[in-house]
């Protein structure tokens, strides 16, 4: 069964990025859309479906030379 939420460290680890680059995308935001909770909304968490459409839009098709 696939997690609903991935942590900044999972979701790194998926993109082969670092947990600050992720840190920074989100303070401009960038990237896709994530939640915030727990004492003074420190957890960050992104739910799969968001990541998911993310990758989807992200995806580009390479471009065909006549």
């Amino acid at each position: 069964m696939q997690p609903q939420f991935l942590t900044p460290c999972e979701l790194a680890d998926r993109w082969r990025v670092t947990t600050s680059a992720l840190g920074k995308w989100r303070s401009q935001g960038i990237g896709p859309r994530f939640i915030k909770f727990g004492d003074r909304n420190r957890a960050v968490r992104y739910p799969m479906d968001e990541i998911l459409k993310f990758e989807r839009e992200a995806t580009f098709a390479p471009i065909k030379k006549p």
